[in-house]
């Protein structure tokens, strides 16, 4: 099994909530499947796939939109390391250049995940980079 990724919003009450209590990540991360939660969107394992889409973490901005590499980490743990929060103001820079990505980008850039190791697979059921 992969590793997910889970974007949340977090209100200063949701916040200061995780940050007393790393355990109310991991209840967080389990009622996803229990319902729809608010502000919270489950990206599963395709967030590498769209990580590498927009540069594999070359681009400082986009590198933030999925696993938040430059964000500050919380106490609270997951799987895979502590979770990370980013402010306000990185999120309004990440939404401007999401923005200015063209439509097309999985289109134009799907090939580029041919023969690298993608969470999920993805890329490769093509037979050749250039396969459509």
């Amino acid at each position: 099994m992969g590793m997910d990724a889970l974007l949340c919003s977090m209100s200063p009450k949701r916040l200061a909530m995780i940050e007393e209590d790393p355990e109310v990540l991991t209840e967080l991360i389990e009622a996803r499947h229990e319902g729809e939660i608010p502000g919270l969107l489950d990206l599963g394992n395709t967030w590498h796939a769209l990580d590498i889409m927009f540069g594999d973490g070359k681009d400082d901005v986009l590198s933030d939109a999925l696993v938040a590499r430059n964000g500050k980490k919380l106490k609270a743990e997951a799987a895979h390391g502590k979770a990370r929060m980013i402010g306000a103001s990185r999120v309004a820079e990440i939404a401007k250049a999401l923005n200015a990505l063209p439509e097309s980008l999985v289109t134009d850039r799907y090939a580029s995940l041919y023969g690298k190791t993608v969470h999920g697979g993805y890329g490769q059921e093509m037979i050749a980079p250039d396969d459509k």
